[in-house]
């Protein structure tokens, strides 16, 4: 996968949280035909990093909702029209990507929305003990594909967590590794990338849900080289660890789809 260079994003940020970039999104839901709310629902899943901000081919989206080329086209100058989004021409295509658009997402000014999300953020709790608990709240939308993250496999726990015996979480990840290999180092590389992985995850999933997606990857990491040789495990834990906390997102995302229809 190439690796692509997005910090010009943060130039194109418009909200100051995942939740107002969620709640925006989510207004649109009556506003749009089936078709257009996907693609504004996919385009949002890769703006949480710049919050507001994302960059993709017309392939790309295609590609994730199963659309063609040309309809996607057409629901998202529609969207611009709603606005709802902005789209950006850009004139230094980044590497891989050719040809791609940045996608502004325009925030509501709307004084009373604001309210109503100000006073939510004083009185209600990030997230839920589990998934379907959060599924239950009237939040809204739960982020993050973290693809754009590539710096993982080179992050390493800080010593403060490995050294005072252990937080729980990493006394956890520590456990798990040393029943396939007792390497403290492969463990505390492994903490990281979690850590890493989870960053923009913690307010939208309880630990417990986060630490048990990464201690399954750990697993299907090192089973996996039972039937095939892996150059890095630590390696081949980002990426496993990455498609894991995807599908917990798509699960999470069907859940909110389906309450909602």
């Amino acid at each position: 996968m190439s690796k692509y260079h997005f910090s010009h994003l943060e130039n194109y940020s418009t909200f100051n949280s995942v939740e107002e970039l969620n709640h925006h999104v989510n207004g649109f839901r009556d506003k749009t035909t089936e078709t257009e709310f996907k693609v504004l629902w996919f385009i949002s899943k890769y703006a949480v990093k710049f919050i507001g901000a994302a960059q993709l081919k017309l392939a790309t989206i295609a590609e994730g909702i199963n659309m063609s080329i040309k309809t996607v086209q057409r629901s998202i100058d529609s969207l611009v029209e709603l606005e709802a989004l902005k789209k950006v021409k850009t004139t230094k295509p980044i590497k891989g990507g050719q040809g791609a658009n940045i996608y502004q997402f325009l925030p509501s000014y709307d004084l009373d929305v604001q309210a109503q999300m100000s006073k939510r953020k004083k009185t209600e709790k990030p997230c839920d003990d589990s998934v379907r608990e959060t599924n239950s709240e009237k939040q809204t939308a739960f982020p993050l594909s973290p693809k754009s993250l590539k710096e993982f496999n080179t992050y390493t726990a800080p010593e403060t967590d490995v050294d005072t015996y252990y937080s729980k979480p990493y006394r956890s990840v520590i456990e798990t590794v040393y029943q396939f290999v007792k390497d403290k180092k492969i463990a505390s590389k492994m903490y990281g990338i979690y850590l890493a992985q989870i960053k923009h995850l913690q307010d939208c999933y309880s630990q417990k849900t986060l630490l048990d997606t990464a201690l399954c990857a750990i697993r299907t990491s090192f089973m996996a080289t039972k039937g095939k040789a892996i150059k890095s495990i630590t390696g081949y834990f980002n990426g496993v660890l990455n498609n894991k906390l995807d599908e917990l997102y798509q699960i999470t995302l069907e859940e909110m789809w389906n309450k909602n229809e």
